[in-house]
């Protein structure tokens, strides 16, 4: 009787923990010369990104920032700039998703960041001769946490 009420607490115990898990939704990189702050959310209710490159910081929000779930984790891009009839240039974090805890406040982990050149037609990819992308990566070293905004 002892030892069923103690496996019965224990179960109730990891039911409630596995209850209070919640995904992480900001995510902090750093690389050699980058770095990325990545929120799925703000105040606002729109995720957010800002890459910082020495001396250069983009930010985008909303709308301007794409998410494609994948087997590798989200894929967050954004596009960098656009020459119609020539190229796109973007950039893609892969954010896997972290289930958090009381008890894993925080996981760390490596991902790529990848800077891609799109060559672009009027016409589409179809009349563009050769390579269409081309992508160079970088790793980052993150950590993924859950906030509340």
């Amino acid at each position: 009787m002892k030892t069923m009420l103690v496996l019965l607490l224990a179960l109730v115990s990891l039911s409630a923990t596995a209850l209070a898990q919640v995904p992480a939704n900001l995510y902090e990189c750093k690389g050699n010369g980058v770095a990325v702050t990545y929120s799925t959310t703000s105040f606002t209710g729109e995720p957010r990104i800002t890459f910082q490159f020495r001396n250069t910081t983009i930010s985008r929000s909303g709308d301007d920032i794409q998410t494609q779930d994948t087997v590798l984790g989200s894929l967050v891009t954004i596009v960098l700039r656009t020459v119609p009839d020539l190229f796109t240039d973007t950039l893609t974090l892969i954010a896997p998703a972290a289930h958090l805890t009381d008890r894993i406040p925080e996981v760390t982990f490596v991902t790529r960041l990848f800077k891609t050149h799109t060559r672009t037609s009027v016409g589409g990819p179809a009349l563009v001769e050769g390579l269409i992308q081309q992508s160079a990566s970088q790793r980052l070293v993150c950590a993924a946490t859950a906030v509340n905004f």
